[in-house]
């Protein structure tokens, strides 16, 4: 029981890290710089703007946290189908697998509601009293969009506006 309690704290921990990586990896490259890559043939270039490396690194994100959202299904289902977990490690399982799927169904319909609105290049990550919008600078340099983006993030989560953060990519 104690060992389920220690694995689950682990892979929280380790979700909060990756989360927190991710987040500052995306903050960090130039929003303005244009960068050069190598396609097929070695003499051939590939010229990238900001815009393009944004839609790519965009996806990428994304991937991680549906990636990261399975692993943590993974880990509770575990601890809930483990004959050896007592009756309340197994409940507790359940009410944070409940929990997650809550949030993991809040993430698809804030996501759904801002690409049906035009904000086809953001992510988004809910978590117990929060939501953290992932957005390239140029999807929300205006005030407008920004108001935008949290009124939908607000009404798809229940969560008051005050909750929702708007987190500016430059790559």
């Amino acid at each position: 029981m104690e060992k389920n309690r220690q694995i689950a704290a682990a892979v929280r921990m380790a979700s909060c890290a990756a989360l927190l990586l991710l987040l500052a990896v995306c903050g960090y490259a130039g929003a303005s710089r244009e960068e050069t890559r190598r396609v097929s043939v070695p003499v051939v270039y590939e010229t990238m703007t900001a815009q393009e490396i944004s839609l790519r690194s965009m996806e990428e994100t994304r991937l991680r946290l549906r990636e990261e959202r399975e692993r943590e299904v993974q880990l509770l289902q575990r601890v809930i189908d483990d004959p050896a977990a007592g009756e309340q490690t197994a409940e507790q399982a359940r009410q944070q697998m409940l929990q997650l799927t809550e949030r993991m169904d809040s993430e698809a319909r804030t996501q759904a509601a801002l690409e049906y609105m035009g904000y086809t290049q953001v992510a988004v990550v809910c978590g117990a009293q929060s939501v953290s919008v992932i957005a390239p600078v140029w999807t929300a340099q205006e005030e407008q969009d920004r108001i935008r983006i949290i009124d939908a993030a607000a009404a798809q989560t229940r969560l008051p506006a005050e909750a929702v953060k708007i987190i500016l990519s430059k790559k």
